[in-house]
């Protein structure tokens, strides 16, 4: 049977992160259901790619300002940049204007 590493982790830059989930939840017609993910890019000088850097793994990031619990993404590193991609199939936005992810 083989075990799954999932990292929990805050992620601060809102702005970034509220153009991702916008970009692929709501683009048009999709309505909350991820279309095309757009990715979460980080860079070598990045505190979480060094955290990152070689791992195969799902990490769920919590943001108190844009989300209700968690957001999940895959990890996909190529060459010198970590992206995460969305993987949570549904997201809502409530009337507090945060997400929350299914």
């Amino acid at each position: 049977m083989r075990q799954e590493l999932v990292l929990k982790f805050r992620y601060n830059d809102n702005n970034k992160l509220k153009e991702v989930i916008k970009n692929s939840y709501f683009e048009v017609n999709s309505r909350g259901k991820l279309g095309v993910p757009h990715m979460v890019k980080l860079l070598k000088d990045d505190i979480l790619y060094e955290i990152l850097d070689g791992l195969k793994s799902v990490v769920k990031i919590k943001n108190e300002n844009l989300i209700s619990g968690t957001m999940s993404f895959d990890v996909l590193q190529i060459g010198d940049v970590i992206n995460l991609v969305p993987i949570s199939k549904y997201c809502i936005k409530d009337i507090e204007d945060k997400y929350s992810f299914y």
